[in-house]
């Protein structure tokens, strides 16, 4: 956890947030990655445990063209 970036002075990242985080960004279905992690629903998966919410599109230049 320690090659992760984070602000200083935040806690470490949890191994569970980290690998639901990476599922995601690798095109793994929300419902997957909480049905594999048994949490209660995907709504806890965003919640609690994804650190980053990066998106594939850049909304700005879409909407700026």
């Amino acid at each position: 956890m320690q090659w992760i970036p984070r602000v200083e002075g935040q806690p470490k990242y949890k191994a569970r947030a980290v690998g639901a985080t990476a599922a995601l960004k690798h095109g793994i279905s929300v419902d997957d990655v909480a049905t594999h992690g048994n949490w209660s629903s995907p709504a806890i998966v965003e919640q609690f445990y994804r650190l980053s919410r990066t998106f594939k599109n850049d909304f700005t230049s879409a909407i700026l063209s």
